[in-house]
């Protein structure tokens, strides 16, 4: 488990300091497949907001299928303010309406108690220490309150009423209690979020892929607001291996057949690309080993590459050098796919200026592993 904790006071003085900068950070952390992902977000201001969240995956595929192969390579399976007089009790009530009265005014006192707590941190998502322990305070008020209206009503009960209209009058203040000991009971969840945080489970993912998880603040009359804070994080492999990304050049003959309508109206395969100069591309890689010397600044590795564009379709294999502890030096063979015709080839010749081409009537894919490749690349997370 990886608990990735969120100040919301650190991060809106963030804001407040450099405002074009925005609220948002890159997890550090190396965080692998295996590991379940929590967000605890602190001094946040639980009690006026709540704070809603959206998790993004964007899958590198060069990544999972580099991921593949090592774990082939290895022979692992796949990884995939208050109230002075409620200190002094009164003395007990002896009638039903004395008691229906002061039940009544405990819980109208109490009401306007708690929306005077209610307004103290509504201009504000984020609460200081200071704001914590208020909150804190409030809350056991307002617990103790609360439990003086329960013994006020039983104080009622114990005065039964004569009268429907004293029944009618006891019925609408017990109404006016509920919704009270409702609001009450949101204070004391709110207050309990202030003091320990919430945790947003985001659990497990798939190596190779970038989490992004937005959090947005909102009161009750807010819609649904733009995200103010964005925080990505890059999930590793289960095995120890780095991941760096850049530009190669191999020396690969590629060809590629179309299919055309020969004389004899038959479908027919015929040569229409082919590339002796060469290839150059961006490709990623993975690479097992270790660095050496102070910060390791200095590394050997044995990396296993693919393009970004067709991940899979060329492979690159060879050892490559760590300088600067983020800037790769590749050097080995490639491997592409390519095609070429099989069985005995179709000559055809159209018109007297035209060439002769050749034909075939079918063609295969191989792998060629016989190309040197060289490749620089940079450590990406």
């Amino acid at each position: 488990m990886v608990t990735i904790t969120l100040d919301w006071k650190e991060l809106h003085d963030c804001l407040t300091s450099e405002p074009a900068k925005g609220l948002g950070n890159r997890i550090s952390t190396r965080i692998s497949e295996d590991n379940a992902v929590d967000i605890h977000v602190t001094h946040f201001n639980f009690i006026n907001y709540t704070i809603s969240y959206k998790v993004d995956e964007t899958v590198v595929e060069s990544y999972v299928t580099l991921e593949k192969l090592w774990s082939q390579l290895l022979g692992l399976p796949f990884l995939g303010g208050i109230i002075g007089a409620a200190d002094v009790p009164p003395a007990p009530c002896t009638d039903f309406k004395t008691c229906l009265a002061r039940w009544a005014l405990r819980i109208a006192t109490t009401n306007i108690q708690l929306g005077k707590f209610m307004a103290e941190g509504a201009d504000k998502t984020y609460l200081d220490d200071a704001g914590q322990k208020a909150v804190a305070d409030h809350a056991n008020t307002l617990k103790t309150q609360q439990g003086l209206i329960q013994s006020d009503l039983d104080r009622v009960m114990a005065n039964a009423p004569t009268t429907a209209a004293d029944v009618a009058q006891f019925e609408d203040i017990y109404a006016k209690q509920e919704k009270l000991f409702e609001k009450l009971d949101a204070y004391a969840a709110s207050a309990a979020l202030v003091a320990n945080g919430k945790v947003l489970h985001i659990g497990k993912k798939k190596a190779g892929t970038i989490v992004s998880v937005s959090l947005t603040p909102k009161n009750s009359s807010q819609g649904d607001a733009t995200p103010v804070v964005t925080t990505e994080y890059f999930v590793h492999s289960k095995l120890p291996v780095v991941f760096h990304a850049g530009y190669v050049y191999a020396n690969l003959n590629q060809v590629k057949f179309e299919t055309v309508r020969s004389l004899s109206q038959t479908d027919l395969f015929s040569a229409v690309k082919t590339n002796d100069s060469g290839i150059a591309a961006m490709a990623a890689f993975l690479s097992l080993g270790r660095s050496f010397m102070h910060d390791e600044k200095v590394g050997l590795y044995f990396s296993v590459g693919t393009d970004f564009a067709s991940p899979g379709d060329r492979l690159y294999l060879g050892p490559s050098v760590q300088l600067f502890k983020r800037l790769f030096f590749t050097v080995g063979l490639a491997s592409g796919k390519t095609e070429q015709g099989v069985n005995n080839p179709v000559i055809e010749k159209v018109g007297d200026t035209l060439q002769a081409r050749e034909l075939f009537t079918a063609i295969e894919t191989h792998r060629q592993w016989n190309k040197a490749f060289y490749g620089v690349s940079f450590r990406v997370f």
